[in-house]
């Protein structure tokens, strides 16, 4: 198995019609992804190259033609009759389903094989790095972050490299209007605010951005084998009555810095460099809901220079109010709801406006953290590469 590195996939899709002419086609994506980004070396390696693929055809009996393998074509009038029922029948209609399979390389691992949080933040950088690429170049959102979708591989030299997977969610935005938040995609409970409410806003690059953070803040809460067992304030992103009362839960942890670090004083505090992950997701929350990093002459806040004078190495420093230097300066931007001459804006319809410009200022954050993270890696040597990573 170590000299394999091609991964075959053999799934049953959902589909919106016959597999050619579904909008979601994985192999088409993959298609279109390889032969763009093969002209971008750096990104070898972060993205799934597609060998070979598509719709598995069954052959006729009687003749040479061929059927598509469907849920269509295995039921028959079965199917049909299923979905032109009254109105009841109407709203639990069956989905459609059609057989696909693609080979890919490279193959990776999961995220809980990691073995420290700052190998956590080079994996997303990269896997991140691919996203940001994907949409720029080749118009195709992803909108299925989730973490068995972000996998790394481990290089000769004991490093890891990151790699975003699974387009089965996709969709080009180039062609047509964007598709919006009423067709809900996304893993709970990682899903965003917006896919929850089935909002008629446009679904963005950033939508996946807002998920990584959810993503970052579960396995800084339970760690990497997801420790269900510690209560903890995010087990409401699971635990609402409705899925328009977990966006509500979410809606009240981004609002702003203070609210946001409530659930960040939650972290495990075992975890060798959690105040590095800490520190990370304070300035992603800065710039995905109050913009505040973003600017027209380019990079904002220096991740290195903010994680140098501060204590983000040890693990004995647990994660407290004094932990992050940052926060008294979003303090003073901060305004209280109170305040009559401020009009509330709601950030998430504001920021799809913005899309492109902040989601290439969250790729200099993640950029920037990964980079110190490969420093802090190099000066422990192996320490931190082999140290507690929570349960």
């Amino acid at each position: 198995m170590e000299d394999c590195d091609t991964l075959i996939k053999d799934a049953w899709l959902e589909s919106v019609g016959d597999g050619g002419v579904d909008p979601r086609n994985e192999v088409a994506h993959l298609h279109d992804i390889t032969q763009t980004l093969k002209h971008y070396q750096e990104l070898a390696g972060t993205y799934p190259e597609l060998k070979c693929g598509g719709l598995v055809r069954l052959q006729q009996d009687s003749d040479d033609t061929f059927t598509e393998d469907t849920t269509l074509s295995i039921l028959g009038d079965l199917f049909a009759n299923l979905v032109v029922g009254n109105k009841k029948e109407q709203e639990h209609k069956p989905q459609l389903r059609v057989h696909r399979r693609v080979a890919m390389s490279p193959i990776g691992e999961p995220l809980n094989m990691l073995k420290s949080v700052p190998e956590l933040i080079i994996v997303i950088a990269d896997a991140m790095r691919a996203h940001r690429a994907i949409v720029e170049h080749c118009h195709i959102l992803h909108r299925d972050v989730m973490p068995g979708n972000i996998l790394f591989r481990r290089m000769n030299d004991g490093t890891v490299k990151g790699m975003l997977v699974d387009f089965d969610h996709a969709v080009n935005a180039s062609k047509g209007p964007h598709t919006p938040h009423h067709e809900r995609t996304g893993t709970l409970p990682f899903m965003c605010i917006h896919a929850l409410e089935r909002s008629q806003l446009p679904r963005t690059e950033l939508d996946d951005w807002e998920t990584l953070i959810y993503i970052l803040i579960w396995i800084g809460t339970y760690g990497f084998k997801g420790a269900n067992g510690r209560d903890a304030r995010i087990k409401y992103w699971v635990g609402g009555q409705t899925l328009e009362d977990i966006a509500g839960f979410k809606r009240g942890n981004l609002d702003n810095s203070f609210s946001f670090k409530s659930i960040l004083s939650e972290f495990d505090s075992s975890m060798d460099c959690i105040n590095v992950l800490a520190e990370l997701l304070i300035m992603m929350r800065d710039t995905l809901i109050d913009n505040a990093g973003c600017s027209k002459n380019g990079r904002g806040a220096n991740m290195k220079q903010l994680f140098n004078h501060g204590n983000c190495e040890s693990s004995a420093s647990k994660v407290t109010p004094g932990s992050f230097p940052l926060l008294s300066k979003l303090a003073l931007a901060v305004q209280r709801r109170d305040d009559m001459n401020t009009p509330v804006i709601d950030p998430f319809k504001v920021r799809a406006n913005m899309a492109p410009t902040i989601a290439k200022e969250l790729l200099v954050i993640l950029e920037d953290g990964a980079e110190y993270c490969r420093e802090l890696l190099i000066r422990t040597g192996t320490e931190s590469s082999e140290s507690s990573t929570g349960a």
